[in-house]
């Protein structure tokens, strides 16, 4: 059975380390970083799965929602779907995650409907937290808000932190991969075609 609410794919970051838009890379011969994190959530949700896309952007359909400002980062585009999505939470899923399985989202989705004051629920396998694969509540918008007002872009685990989280312990690392640099994604590539 797939979840009530609604995604956001991040998709707009700089990728400055890998040196090219990580929505674009290829995961398979046909199947880019985008799609395959939109079918992850589409497999999970029963919701609209949103886009978030980079400053300039010109949308291609009424889900792609780009940055109104250039460079602030990932919670911007959470700031720009949590307003827009018919559910008190979305499942936030980064691009550059490909390891999180279909099968996280219901686990994060009951431990929300256990703690619904929670702002932000997200996994943590071992030394290894990742905001960008959870779900985040609309009760967020302020403070994400407040974060984003200040001239610098705040870490996301420092605005975490103000909105009564709730941490899902997982045993599995390797769910947590985060494709950041070439060598993370000759690694991934590895792994997924061995």
């Amino acid at each position: 059975m797939r979840l009530p609410i609604d995604g956001a794919i991040l998709a707009g970051g700089q990728s400055r380390r890998m040196g090219t838009p990580k929505e674009s890379l290829l995961l398979t011969e046909q199947v880019t970083f985008l799609r395959h994190a939109h079918r992850i959530l589409s497999e999970a949700l029963s919701g609209a799965v949103w886009i978030s896309r980079p400053y300039g952007f010109i949308p291609e359909t009424v889900f792609d929602v780009p940055d109104r400002r250039a460079h602030q980062g990932p919670l911007n585009g959470i700031l720009e779907v949590l307003p827009r999505a018919s559910s008190p939470v979305i499942a936030v899923l980064a691009v550059d995650l490909p390891n999180i399985p279909v099968s996280l989202w219901p686990l994060l989705y009951d431990v929300w409907c256990a703690h619904p004051e929670s702002g932000v629920i997200y996994p943590v396998a071992g030394d290894d937290a990742q905001p960008l694969a959870a779900l985040w509540s609309r009760s967020a918008i302020p403070i994400i808000s407040q974060a984003l007002g200040d001239d610098r872009v705040p870490k996301v685990m420092d605005v975490v932190q103000n909105l009564n989280p709730t941490r899902v312990f997982l045993k599995d690392r390797e769910w947590l991969l985060n494709v950041n640099t070439p060598d993370d994604l000759n690694v991934l590539w590895r792994r997924w075609h061995a």
